[in-house]
C-alpha cells in the first residue's frame, strides 16, 4: 500500500522539530510600545553598582578620598577645576518666558523671584551640579516652602556630596528611582526619591547612575604623577645634599667592648652624636649610611697609621641624572592629564614653547566644553526643579518658563570691533536702536546706551 507523499512530509517535519527544538529560539512575546524590554549595561546588588576591574575606580568612599588627593597633589587637576569654575561664573543666565502674553511674562517673573528667594544662589547651584563633569555625577535636594502669596517656592537647594551617596535605587530597566544617602553626622541611611533631587550624570560613555567622570578617566595617570613627584623630590634632595656617609671605628669599638675596656653604654655614647646627625639630617628623607672607618695600619713593627680618620662625615652623591628622567615622566603625565581635561592652554609657555594664538584657540575650545555642560546643567534644573515646582503649584504647563545659560566664551573686544567695522563697510551696519549695540558696548567695557539717546540720534 503506497503512503501518500503528504503524510511522509508531515512525519519528517515532526521529527525535524523534535531534533532541532533545543537550538531554536523561543518565540518573542509581543510587547506594548509603552513597556520597556531591555536591560542596562551595569549590574549591582542591593543598590551597589559594580565596576569592571580594568577601570580601577568603583565609586566607594575610598575612591572619593583618592579623588580629593588628586585635586590636592596634582597641580594641573586643581588648576583645571579652578579654570572650569571660573568659566562657569562668566556665563550669564536668564529666565525665558514661554510666550509674549501677559500670563507667560508673569510666570517668568514669578520663577525669577522664587529662585532669588532660595538660600543658595543660582551660581552656587550651578557650580555644584557642573562638577559632575569631573566626579561623574552631582545631586542636590530641593525643598519647597509656602510663600506669602500662597504659592509654593524654593527655600533650599542643598548639595548632597558624592561620598555620602551609598546606594542607588534602579529598576530592572536602568531607570533611577532614588538614592540612599549615608548621613556623616549620625551614620543613618536616608532615602532621597527621584522627584526630590536635581540629578546630573556624565552619562555620555556609560549608563551607570554614578556616571563616568573625568577623574575616573585619569585615575591611573594621576597615580603615576603622584608617584613620580615623590621620586623626583627624593632625587632632587639626595642629589643636591647627598646621602650622609658617616665613618666610625665600629670594629675597634666592638673589640674594646668585648675585651672589657669600655662598656656597651660607652660605645653607644661615642656613636650617639653621629647617629643623631643621621636621624636629623633635614636635606634628605632620613637616608644615611654608617660604615666602619677603623684606621688602617701597615704591617711593619711601627704600625704606621693610614690617612683615613676614625670618624668622618661625608655625602655620597649620585653621578647620574635619573631625576631628570623622572621629571620628563612627570611632564608627560601632566600633559596627558591636561589633554583629557581639555586644559592644555594652561601648560602653554610652561616649557618655553607656545604662542598667544595657540593659547587663544585652545581657550576657545575649552569654553565650548563649558558651554556644553552649562546646557546640561540648565536641562537638569528645568527638568528636576522647575517642572516639579510648576506641577506642585498647579500652574498651566503652557506658561511654564525655563532657565537658559549664555556662553562662557571669552570674546576679544578687538575682534568684535573689527567684525562690526567689516559689517558696516559691507553696508550692513547696526540701526540706532539695535539692542546688539549694548552687547558690543559691554564687551568693550563701555556704558550701555539708553533707548532715549538712541531715539534722539535716529531723529537727527
Amino acid at each position: 500500500m503506497a503512503v501518500p507523499i503528504g503524510h511522509f512530509r508531515a512525519a519528517a517535519a515532526k521529527v525535524a522539530d523534535q531534533v532541532f527544538a533545543p537550538w531554536r529560539q523561543p518565540p518573542v512575546a509581543k510587547r506594548s510600545a509603552f513597556q520597556p524590554i531591555g536591560a542596562p549595561g551595569f549590574s549591582g546588588v542591593g543598590g551597589y553598582i559594580s565596576t569592571p576591574e580594568d577601570i580601577g575606580v568603583s565609586g566607594s568612599y575610598h575612591d572619593w578620598v583618592r579623588y580629593r588627593i588628586y585635586s590636592e597633589q596634582v597641580p594641573i587637576i586643581a588648576a583645571a577645576m579652578r579654570a572650569y569654575q571660573n568659566f562657569l561664573e562668566r556665563a550669564p543666565w536668564r529666565v525665558v518666558a514661554a510666550g509674549d502674553d501677559g500670563a507667560s511674562q508673569n510666570a517668568a517673573a514669578w520663577l525669577s523671584n522664587a529662585i532669588e528667594d532660595a538660600e543658595q544662589s543660582l551660581l552656587e547651584i550651578i557650580r555644584w551640579l557642573a562638577m559632575a563633569r569631573f566626579l561623574g555625577f552631582a545631586i542636590s535636594e530641593w525643598t519647597a516652602i509656602r510663600r506669602a502669596d500662597g504659592t509654593f517656592g524654593i527655600t533650599n537647594v542643598a548639595p548632597r556630596p558624592q561620598p555620602t551617596i551609598e546606594r542607588w535605587d534602579v529598576d530592572d530597566h536602568g531607570n533611577l528611582r532614588g538614592v540612599y544617602q549615608r548621613a556623616p553626622s549620625n551614620g543613618r541611611e536616608v532615602y532621597l526619591p527621584r522627584g526630590k533631587i536635581i540629578y546630573l550624570a556624565d552619562a555620555g560613555r556609560s549608563d551607570r547612575p554614578d556616571g563616568q567622570g573625568l577623574l575616573r578617566d585619569i585615575a591611573n595617570t594621576a597615580e603615576t604623577f603622584i608617584r613620580c613627584a615623590r621620586y623626583h623630590g627624593i632625587g632632587i634632595a639626595t642629589d643636591l645634599a647627598g646621602v650622609p656617609m658617616i665613618g666610625a671605628p665600629l670594629s675597634e669599638l666592638t673589640a674594646a667592648v668585648n675585651r672589657g675596656d669600655i662598656s656597651q653604654a660607652d660605645a653607644d655614647r661615642i656613636l650617639s652624636p653621629f647617629k643623631q646627625f643621621a636621624r636629623n639630617h633635614q636635606r634628605n628623607v632620613e637616608n644615611a649610611l654608617i660604615y666602619d672607618s677603623e684606621v688602617y695600619r701597615d704591617l711593619s713593627d711601627r704600625e704606621a697609621p693610614s690617612a683615613q680618620p676614625k670618624f668622618k662625615i661625608d655625602f655620597m652623591r649620585g653621578a647620574g641624572t635619573a631625576h631628570r628622567d623622572v621629571l620628563d615622566a612627570l611632564r608627560d603625565a601632566e600633559a596627558r592629564i591636561a589633554r583629557v581635561l581639555s586644559t592644555e592652554f594652561l601648560l602653554l609657555d610652561g616649557r618655553g614653547s607656545g604662542s598667544y594664538a595657540l593659547s587663544r584657540d585652545k581657550t576657545s575650545a575649552f569654553a565650548m566644553v563649558v558651554d556644553a555642560w552649562l546646557r546640561k546643567v540648565a536641562d537638569a534644573i528645568n527638568r528636576d526643579l522647575v517642572a516639579p515646582l510648576w506641577r506642585l503649584n498647579g500652574f498651566s504647563e503652557e506658561t511654564r518658563p525655563w532657565l537658559e545659560a549664555g556662553s562662557a566664551a571669552v570674546r576679544d573686544p578687538v575682534d568684535v570691533a573689527a567684525a562690526m567695522r567689516d559689517l558696516a563697510a559691507a553696508g550692513g551696519g547696526l540701526d540706532p536702536d539695535d539692542p546688539a549695540e549694548n552687547v558690543i558696548r559691554q564687551q568693550l567695557g563701555l556704558p550701555a546706551r539708553d533707548s532715549l539717546s538712541a531715539a534722539l540720534d535716529a531723529a537727527l
